[in-house]
């Protein structure tokens, strides 16, 4: 039999930061998979509370281990300083883009993981998915601030078409739809002058 596409979710939160639903997000997610076609093919695994002196042995696994399919981020995301991760004492720990280009380069090179997809569902993470496309198949990013609620709309979106069996632009489309569908379900209207919520993520393939 062979192996599950394994999808793993990573969250970290410190402890004076704004809360944000990532419990919320994985509900949606495991909603998916319970529900989707497909479900047989994936894993779905949350890991919490991650923390960057762990982050790559989370990723690389154990030895002979089956690699991520998916990587998804979901945390605070900063403009100036990257994904806001929580330190060994619950407090801010800043990991920017070139940080992750380091990491990816020992996890793909060094360690020969090959994850498909990376998913950084995180306000100000374009930049992440821009220059880590190299080391994957695909990737999503977010271009500016996000609200929680759209986030949410888009795992729901795109991993429920994921699971159904379809590639990650059909997918992708799904969670930018999902994204409207929630803004016109509530009345919601962007006010900080961006563009559409939808059109914040951006795909990489």
């Amino acid at each position: 039999m062979a192996d599950k596409k394994r999808i793993l979710f990573l969250c970290s939160l410190p402890k004076d930061a704004n809360v944000l639903r990532f419990i919320d997000e994985i509900g949606e997610i495991e909603d998916r998979l319970l529900t989707g076609q497909n479900r047989n093919e994936f894993d779905f695994l949350p890991k919490l509370a991650i923390k960057p002196g762990n982050l790559r042995q989370v990723v690389t696994g154990t030895p002979g281990a089956t690699p991520p399919f998916i990587i998804h981020f979901s945390m605070h995301g900063d403009k100036n300083n990257g994904l806001v991760f929580s330190d060994t004492k619950g407090g801010e720990a800043f990991q920017s883009a070139e940080y992750f280009l380091q990491l990816f380069d020992t996890v793909v090179n060094g360690f020969d993981v090959k994850v498909e997809g990376l998913i950084f569902n995180v306000c100000h993470s374009k930049v992440f998915a821009e220059d880590l496309k190299r080391f994957v198949r695909f990737s999503v990013g977010v271009n500016d601030f996000i609200p929680d609620d759209a986030s949410i709309a888009f795992s729901k979106g795109f991993y429920g078409s994921l699971f159904d069996g379809w590639d990650e632009k059909k997918a992708f489309a799904a969670g930018q739809d999902a994204i409207m569908e929630w803004k016109a379900a509530n009345n919601i209207e962007e006010t900080d002058g961006g563009m559409p919520y939808e059109k914040r993520f951006q795909l990489y393939n």
